[in-house]
């Protein structure tokens, strides 16, 4: 009797470069349990402040939730970035705008300029 190999891909966290990336069921170690059934899925969970770019990853095949896009705030670094709308969290859609200057104006109002450079202009 032979061992049976799945040949499901599944994405995982690729640490070096800040992405998710895919492998076979089967190269997985036994510890390495944060896999993910979709790019989508991967992006959202452990990149949802950069998903655009997570799902940009080259050789991936892009993420495919729709809804259009919104602006989301990154408190962190003062900026607004593009992001599915179809991938929000029901508290999410509170701070979610329909344009990067509407963005920076209703989370950044004190700094809505500095807003607009950190997010490559409104």
């Amino acid at each position: 009797m032979s061992d049976v190999v799945s040949s499901d891909l599944y994405y995982f966290v690729d640490w070096n470069d800040y992405t998710c990336s895919r492998k076979q069921e089967h190269e997985f170690k036994y510890w390495e349990t944060d896999k993910f059934s979709s790019l989508d899925e991967c992006c959202n969970q452990r990149f949802g402040w950069d998903f655009v770019n997570c799902c940009n990853t080259p050789g991936m095949g892009g993420c495919t939730a729709g809804s259009g896009s919104v602006y989301m705030p990154d408190w962190t670094n003062e900026r607004c970035y593009s992001q599915p709308q179809g991938i929000l969290e029901q508290w999410q859609l509170t701070f979610a705008k329909t344009s990067l200057s509407q963005c920076c104006d209703s989370n950044f109002s004190w700094n809505k300029n500095g807003c607009c450079a950190n997010s490559g202009g409104c």
